[in-house]
């Protein structure tokens, strides 16, 4: 008779990015993450963009067509954008949601436990995402 472990785990991360795909960006991050085993295969680790926008911006100046001729100063910034340029807007959605699910066979709390902590330090330290929340179950039998 087989042991195993089920684990459900969420992380609710901060990427600190204005990108149009913040999906994207943090499934592309995670393909060097530790996984989370079992003898019949990993947990299965999904990402969801939080809904909506939580930065938003009246001069967008990494869309704008003189990107490259920003320069900042205390204060502001100046380009090379005519004086009656109105300078684009963004929205953006920087926060993801992790999760990691799985029936896990031949392995014990244990290990599971050891793997979901290497996961989330590869998550909070390597990445450097701030994790604003993070929560854990693991069961087995």
């Amino acid at each position: 008779m087989s042991y195993w472990t089920h684990i459900v785990g969420v992380m609710h991360v901060e990427t600190y990015e204005e990108v149009d795909d913040v999906k994207k960006l943090v499934e592309d991050a995670l393909k060097d993450a530790p996984e989370i085993t079992g003898s019949e295969g990993p947990a299965a680790v999904f990402v969801n963009a939080e809904p909506g926008h939580n930065i938003s911006t009246s001069c967008d100046c990494g869309r704008c067509q003189y990107k490259d001729t920003v320069s900042y100063f205390y204060g502001g910034f100046e380009c090379d954008g005519p004086a009656d340029f109105v300078c684009p807007s963004g929205e953006y959605q920087s926060r993801a949601i992790i999760t990691v699910c799985g029936d896990l066979r031949d392995r014990m709390k244990r290990q599971t436990k050891k793997e979901w902590n290497a996961f989330h330090r590869f998550v909070a330290k390597k990445l450097k995402y701030g994790i604003r929340i993070a929560t854990c179950r693991i069961d087995g039998w």
